[in-house]
C-alpha cells in the first residue's frame, strides 16, 4: 500500500469514529409499506385491514383537551385499520406520524384492546442517523407501553445514541397512536 493510500485511510478512519464524515454517507432513508408494517405487527389477522379501514375525527375539544393534557398537536382526521381473525378484533394499527430532525417520520403503532401497545414498525425516515430506531431491538421497548408511561428519553425510553431527535419523534408517534386510541375506543 502506497504512503499516500495508508494515511487517507487512517484519517477517513478518524473521521468516521469522530463523527466528522460526511452527512450523505449517513442519510438513511427507509420505506416501508403500510401494508407490511401491518402485517408485521398483527400477523393472525384474517382480515384486510387496508379494506376494512375505518376514518375518525377528532372534535375541536378533543384536539385541545389532548394539547392540554399531553402537550401534543394532532390532526382531526386519523384512518385506523383494524386486525381481525374471524370477528375477533386482535388490535387496530394506526399511522402516524411526528417530526424528526430532518423530515417527518412515519410509524405504524398496533394497539390491542388493552390499550396496550402490540408492537411499532417505522414506515419511512429521512434522518441523517436515525436508521437504528427502525430496529426491532430499538423498538420493542415501546410494547405493552400504556398512556400510564412517561414516554420520556432517558427514564422510561432509552434513545439512539447520536439520534436522539429521531428517537424521541418515533417515541412520540406510539405516544399519539395511544392518545388517539383512547380518543376513538
Amino acid at each position: 500500500m502506497k504512503k499516500y493510500d495508508l494515511v487517507t485511510t487512517i484519517l477517513v478512519i478518524l473521521f468516521l469514529l469522530a463523527g466528522l464524515y460526511p452527512v450523505s454517507v449517513i442519510n438513511a432513508k427507509v420505506s416501508v409499506k403500510k401494508e407490511d408494517a401491518i402485517k408485521s405487527i398483527y400477523p393472525g389477522a384474517k382480515n384486510d385491514p387496508i379494506k376494512d379501514v375505518i376514518t375518525k375525527k377528532l372534535t375541536t375539544a378533543q384536539k385541545n383537551a389532548i394539547k392540554k393534557e399531553h402537550k401534543m398537536r394532532v390532526k382531526t382526521s386519523h384512518k385506523i385499520y383494524p386486525c381481525k381473525k374471524g370477528s375477533k378484533l386482535l388490535g387496530r394499527v394506526f399511522l402516524v406520524s411526528e417530526k424528526g430532525k430532518h423530515g417527518l417520520i412515519m410509524v405504524a403503532v398496533g394497539v390491542n384492546k388493552d390499550g396496550k401497545v402490540k408492537d411499532a414498525v417505522v414506515c419511512s425516515l429521512k434522518e441523517v442517523r436515525g436508521k437504528p430506531v427502525t430496529s426491532k431491538m430499538f423498538l420493542r421497548q415501546f410494547r405493552k407501553k400504556s398512556l400510564k408511561d412517561k414516554f420520556e428519553i432517558g427514564k422510561d425510553v432509552q434513545a439512539v445514541t447520536k439520534a436522539t431527535m429521531s428517537s424521541e419523534g418515533v417515541s412520540n408517534t406510539v405516544k399519539k397512536a395511544l392518545i388517539l386510541a383512547d380518543a376513538f375506543f
